[in-house]
């Protein structure tokens, strides 16, 4: 195997090359990849159902196509895809998707999106070139084992994220991923996260860490930490006992055995040759990130861009300030306040844009919910930086509170506590929100509340008595509290992100009921 992962990873350089190479080119001219993408787009959509309807045809031009192409959501494109779960071809796309895939989403409910052939080959694409990047830019696998994140089986629609790649990749990478089949499988989460947590101690070659959120990986050390007397057993016994199944265990070496149950635990000592943490960076994924660059000095912690399961959006470039747009398998829109369109190249530096893409594979004009900012430029095309969601406010009376705001403030003031902002109505008083806090966040409800009044609305609806002032809740463990509830209400454990600001009254209410959270006095001003 020493020998094995660097051939394997000279292999994949050579066969992802070309097509790196061919991207870094159309980089240097936004324009001219983006209307190839653009013709490669209506020609796709003249053959189906809904370019049809929108009289689209293989020689229709960019204001052709902005005017007769309406913006969508999911639930607009509702009807087309019930036509598609019916057995019906070329409707969104020329042909029929090789599969279905139920997606959590940032927040809302579950969708379903259909893969098409062109889809998985673009998610494919942008892989490759990114796992390129890294091998030119540096990385250099030894002995090349790799943890990509996986999930219990709550939900059986959801296909590996190695599933994306193409088959020759698959071949290259998967005798290096550390996740045996038997995780896939189970579906008890507690007895899940254990199992993956003695996995991940045991393998002491361990170089590199693909998840999606950071809390994902947060978790599971917390766990090791908090459960290490039970995991020194399980190693002392050479195997882990759990619902009656004996799931055997690598040994643990006595140097690596004192690092666990060392206080605190020395995480670089438990994986020596980490060089990699692949995982959500920005928005309210920031402060988790921040706290696995502490755990983990030396390895590069490197935010992934965004992905979302409609399409490939941006990729990190290790010479890119902000990650670069994937250029030739997506055709982007920015919708500025103002409600114009702006075509990628004519985007500027430092603006805050909404979203709107029409990927290679369907969903086209799609409004995916996101607002990115320019943030410089890369061989002459914008970076673009993930601010949060364009439809994460809270308005329970005007107050128009965004989730990119009240983040910021919770990263300021709650250091490496967890905290989230959640509305609560009560039956016979003015709204509020409560800060559930866990029990490490200091006290920050006065400090909060004075950070939230730097909102105009916010501190209007205050001063007109509108809302009452933030109050402060703790519980103990409350990030693995609210990831529990959120994965059994059927959203991926693996996808989860970190809310910083609930917006749905409804699911406020309930998460509030689950922890039994009883608010203490209002805040001050």
């Amino acid at each position: 195997m020493t020998l094995l992962a660097p051939l394997a990873a000279r292999a994949v350089q050579a066969v992802t090359a070309r097509r790196a190479n061919r991207f870094q080119t159309a980089l240097e001219d936004p324009e001219a990849s983006q209307a190839r993408v653009l013709r490669a787009l209506v020609g796709a959509l003249a053959e189906t159902r809904y370019g049809q309807a929108h009289d689209i045809t293989a020689r229709t031009r960019y204001d052709e196509f902005a005017r007769r192409v309406p913006i969508v959501n999911y639930a607009d494109l509702k009807p087309y895809l019930l036509m598609m779960e019916a057995g019906r071809e070329s409707v969104l796309w020329p042909g029929r998707p090789l599969f279905w895939h139920r997606t959590s989403g940032s927040g809302g409910p579950a969708k379903t999106i259909p893969i098409s052939d062109a889809l998985r080959r673009n998610f494919a694409d942008m892989a490759g070139v990114w796992i390129n990047d890294l091998l030119s830019r540096g990385y250099r696998p030894r002995r090349g084992k790799i943890f990509v994140s996986v999930s219990p089986s709550i939900d059986q629609d959801y296909p590996e994220d190695t599933a994306y790649l193409d088959d020759l990749l698959r071949l290259l990478i998967d005798r290096f991923i550390v996740a045996p089949p038997a995780l896939r499988q189970m579906r008890n989460a507690a007895d899940f996260r254990l199992l993956l947590a003695c996995i991940l101690l045991a393998e002491k070659d361990l170089e590199a860490i693909s998840i999606w959120s950071p809390s994902y990986l947060i978790a599971l050390i917390d766990l090791m930490a908090e459960c290490r007397a039970t995991i020194a057993m399980a190693f002392s016994d050479g195997n882990l006992e759990l619902g009656g199944v004996r799931h055997p265990l690598a040994p643990l070496s006595p140097d690596r055995l004192d690092a666990l149950m060392h206080e605190p635990v020395d995480w670089r000592a438990i994986w020596p040759g980490l060089q990699l943490i692949s995982c959500w960076d920005s928005g309210t994924a920031a402060a988790g990130a921040a706290r696995l660059r502490q755990l983990f000095p030396g390895t590069l912690v490197q935010g992934k861009g965004l992905l979302a399961t409609e399409s490939p959006i941006t990729l990190p470039l290790s010479d890119a300030a902000a990650p670069a747009p994937w250029i030739e398998g997506v055709f982007l829109e920015f919708r500025e306040a103002s409600g114009r369109i702006r075509r990628l190249h004519e985007v500027r530096d430092g603006e805050t844009y909404e979203l709107i893409i029409s990927p290679l594979g369907g969903f086209v004009r799609y409004d995916l919910g996101d607002r990115v900012r320019v943030t410089g430029r890369y061989r002459h095309t914008a970076c673009l930086g993930f601010v949060g969601r364009a439809d994460a406010v809270s308005d329970l009376v005007g107050e128009k509170l965004p989730e990119e705001f009240v983040a910021q403030i919770l990263r300021s003031h709650l250091d490496k506590g967890y905290g989230l902002l959640v509305p609560t109505l009560p039956a016979h008083a003015a709204a509020y929100y409560t800060l559930l806090v866990d029990d490490a966040a200091p006290a920050v409800g006065p400090t909060v509340e004075r950070a939230l009044q730097c909102a105009y609305h916010y501190r209007l609806a205050r001063s007109l008595g509108q809302l009452g002032p933030v109050r402060l809740a703790r519980r103990n463990k409350l990030r693995d509290l609210v990831l529990a509830m959120r994965e059994r209400s059927g959203l991926r454990w693996g996808h989860l992100k970190d809310r910083a600001l609930i917006v749905d009254v409804e699911q406020a209410k309930g998460l509030l009921k689950e922890l039994n959270v009883h608010s203490g006095p209002p805040s001050s001003n």
